[in-house]
C-alpha cells in the first residue's frame, strides 16, 4: 500500500529506474456522474533488456463540485 508521499515517491523512482515506458494505450474508460474509470495497457523496455507489458486500472471518485476527491488503482506486475 502506498499510503504516504515517501512510499509513492520511492515506488515511482524504482519503477522508472527499472523500465522505460514506450507506449500507453487506454483500453477501456468510462465517465460516470460520480467517478472516472480508466484501464490502460503499458508497454515497457526493461533496463536489463527485454520488453514487457502490464495493465493498470484507475478509479477516481468525484466530489459534488466535480473535482477529484480520491484515487484507487491497481496494476499487474511487469517482473
Amino acid at each position: 500500500m502506498l499510503d504516504t508521499r515517501e512510499k509513492m515517491r520511492d515506488y515511482y523512482r524504482r519503477f522508472y529506474d527499472a523500465a522505460t515506458v514506450t507506449d500507453v494505450a487506454l483500453t477501456n474508460w468510462y465517465v460516470g456522474e460520480w467517478f472516472l474509470f480508466a484501464e490502460a495497457r503499458w508497454r515497457l523496455d526493461l533496463e536489463g533488456g527485454g520488453r514487457v507489458a502490464m495493465m493498470t486500472v484507475e478509479i477516481l471518485p468525484l466530489g459534488s463540485d466535480g473535482k477529484l476527491v480520491g484515487r484507487s488503482g491497481y496494476g499487474t506486475s511487469f517482473e
